[in-house]
């Protein structure tokens, strides 16, 4: 009888973009992974709440503060592949995780 494996709940930020379909299919492909939600433009991000996502993978660049502060107000973990962070986002984002068990890199 073999150990159960955990799998992290993922939604894609930007899913329907040129890279964010990409990931979309990296996530669907790995076992430890599964895709819950597939958000862009025109969806809510509750979608993510109601589906339980644990972690999110963004690549959104013109709304990207917002999907941050959304997950981070929500308990979400979120990998950012946008770029253009100053230190002013960054400083933003210090802020926005004081206390919180996040990391800005």
């Amino acid at each position: 009888m073999g150990s159960k494996r955990n799998v992290t709940k993922v939604g894609v930020l930007g899913a329907r973009g040129k890279v964010g379909s990409e990931v979309c299919r990296a996530v669907e492909e790995t076992d430890d992974l599964e895709l819950v939600a597939r958000v862009d433009v025109d969806d809510s991000l509750e979608d993510l709440v109601a589906a339980g996502v644990e972690a999110v993978l963004d690549f959104t660049p013109d709304v990207v503060m917002g999907n941050l502060e959304f997950c981070i107000g929500h308990g979400i973990h979120a990998v950012v592949g946008t770029t253009g962070f100053d230190e002013a986002r960054l400083d933003t984002l210090r802020g926005w995780l004081a206390g919180s068990a996040g990391t800005v890199c």
